[in-house]
């Protein structure tokens, strides 16, 4: 059971989660890394050639965009904290 007080003083300061990469069903992080690649956004790499699939573009843990899907278990994860995660 979440502690009342520690829900208040998060309202309190507005705290909130931001819908990030990391929490993305196209983020694609190595376990201990906060650098990783989109799956959905691609583009051609002028060094290395790769016509038919392109590369992911590298992305940051905290990083968003507006076609960020959130993971269903990451959400779960966030417990009774999902009050605070920000909707657009």
């Amino acid at each position: 059971m979440p502690d009342d007080n520690k829900f208040q003083k998060l309202r309190e300061i507005e705290y909130t989660i931001t819908p990030a990469c990391v929490f993305c069903i196209h983020g694609d992080f190595p376990s201990t890394s906060i650098w990783g690649k989109c799956r959905k956004h691609r583009y051609q790499h002028l060094k290395h050639d790769n016509p038919d699939e392109g590369r992911g573009v590298s992305i940051i843990t905290t990083g968003t965009c507006p076609d960020v899907e959130l993971d269903p278990g990451w959400v779960s994860q966030f417990g009774a904290h999902q009050e605070f995660l920000e909707t657009t």
